[in-house]
């Protein structure tokens, strides 16, 4: 993603006149290249566990991708709505034909 803090990187955004998740930093990638990624690796998943439970760690910008990408077939500024704390718990179903959102950055474990 590159080295910029969130508030700045949303700025070179807007200064190069692209949507936010199209932005790529120079010696980074744009959200839309991380959800190419999130969409191989999910693709690839699926064909090696099928029907087996799977623990993702990952980052959030990554996770925040994968998301979009998944529940609604593109990112774009919406990436925004996907907030993560640090071990923060996200749980997808995947066994139905529409993916399912069970909980989404679940934090309830550090209390």
């Amino acid at each position: 993603m590159g080295g910029r803090a969130s508030g700045d990187f949303a700025e070179a955004a807007n200064d190069d006149g692209l949507p936010h998740s199209h932005y790529r930093p120079r010696g980074g990638e744009a959200l839309t290249d991380v959800a190419e990624r999130a969409a191989t690796w999910h693709e690839d998943a699926l064909r090696r566990h099928y029907g087996q439970l799977v623990v993702v760690v990952t980052h959030g910008a990554w996770l925040r991708a994968y998301l979009n990408w998944l529940l609604h077939g593109n990112v774009d500024d919406r990436n925004r709505l996907y907030k993560h704390y640090n071990t923060g718990m996200t749980v997808i179903d995947l066994h139905e034909s529409k993916p399912k959102l069970i909980m989404l950055n679940d934090i309830s474990h550090l209390e």
